[in-house]
């Protein structure tokens, strides 16, 4: 199972986990939870941090996104047709890799990066893309006016994972075990013990919340020229 924001044994960690030995756990295939367990609690938050923030700090693929051309091109005016994707921080659009830009003819779909239709991304020619912010600009393609007349796969995610996203990632695979198998937690629950186990979910969900607030995406979709 592949994980990027964190480590079975980050989220072990976290939680001071041990075995029937007290010896700190290192999480495989027969501890309990397991190391796959762990992982798929990791992807769970992964998922749901990519969504909340609408980014990613790993590869994430999109299908088919869709775009419509809401006016026509003047070619005297306006030099450029830009196309603002949903996500940024776009990876370099590849045939190999099943990126696509698609423009409808009106009876077909025309993919401008496959080679064999004879386009080329530069300025000066068919497209090019500014892949920081995640906008296509057509240049001597151009669209047909209509809903859904442009449709984009590509690859978006940044490269590396801030300690925040990583530790936010790590509280929310953690609270799997501790709403689960809190017993088997060196840290103690009830009267007398501190924290508390509601107050460490409390505030660990607080905290991911928090983080999610501060890297939460704000850019809109629209079409400029």
């Amino acid at each position: 199972m592949t994980v990027t924001y964190c480590t079975a044994d980050d989220v072990a960690s976290l939680l001071r986990l041990v075995d029937d030995s007290l010896v700190r756990l290192d999480p495989d295939g027969t501890t309990d939870p397991s190391q796959a367990e762990i992982e798929s609690w990791i992807n769970e938050a992964e998922d749901y941090i990519d969504a909340e923030t609408m980014h990613s700090w790993r590869t994430v693929t999109i299908t088919d996104e869709t775009h419509d051309a809401n006016r026509r091109w003047d070619a005297l005016l306006d030099r450029e047709y830009a196309v603002t994707l949903r996500h940024r921080s776009v990876k370099t659009f590849s045939h190999v890799a099943s990126d696509k830009i698609e423009l409808w003819n009106g009876s077909v779909w025309k993919d401008i990066v496959d080679p064999l239709n004879g386009c080329t991304e530069d300025r000066n020619r068919d497209y090019w893309v500014d892949y920081v912010n995640g906008i296509v600009y057509l240049v001597q393609q151009r669209p047909m006016v209509g809903k859904a007349m442009i449709r984009v796969s590509y690859r978006y995610g940044e490269v590396a994972v801030p300690n925040d996203i990583a530790k936010a990632a790590a509280k929310l695979a953690a609270l799997h075990v501790l709403e689960t198998d809190y017993a088997k937690m060196a840290m103690p629950n009830g009267p007398g013990f501190e924290p508390p186990k509601a107050s460490v979910i409390d505030r660990w969900q607080r905290d991911v919340e928090r983080v999610i607030d501060i890297h939460r995406e704000v850019k809109g979709v629209f079409v400029v020229g």
